[in-house]
C-alpha cells in the first residue's frame, strides 16, 4: 500500500483528489497546497533544486481560496529556498500581498 504521502507526489493523483476536498470538508486549494509541501520535502531531502517559484508554487496559491491561507503557504515556501534567492523573495512577495489582502477583509 502507498501512504497518502507518496501519493501525493503524482500530478494524476492530484487532479483525481482536489475535487474532494469540499467533500472532506477541507479547504479549496488544500491537496495542491499538501502536494506541494511533500515536493518539497522530497526534493530536499534528495539534496536536488526545489522547483522553480513560477511553476510550482505560484499556481498552488492562485488556487488557495482563503488569501490567509495563501500568505502562510507561501511564507513557508520561502523559507525552504536559500537566504537572498530570488525564489525567496518572489514567495515573500506574495506572502505579503495575501496577508495584506486577508488583513483588509
Amino acid at each position: 500500500l502507498y501512504s497518502l504521502k507518496d501519493i501525493l507526489v503524482e500530478e494524476s493523483a492530484i487532479s483525481a483528489l482536489a475535487p474532494l476536498c469540499h467533500s472532506l470538508g477541507l479547504p479549496t486549494g488544500y491537496v495542491h497546497a499538501r502536494s506541494l509541501f511533500e515536493r518539497f520535502q522530497k526534493f530536499k531531502t534528495s539534496g536536488s533544486q526545489l522547483p522553480s517559484f513560477e511553476t510550482s508554487v505560484l499556481p498552488v496559491l492562485d488556487r488557495m481560496h482563503a488569501e490567509s491561507d495563501a500568505a502562510l503557504l507561501a511564507e513557508w515556501c520561502s523559507m525552504q529556498y536559500d537566504k537572498g534567492s530570488l525564489e525567496r523573495l518572489k514567495c515573500l512577495d506574495h506572502a505579503l500581498n495575501f496577508a495584506m489582502t486577508a488583513s483588509s477583509k
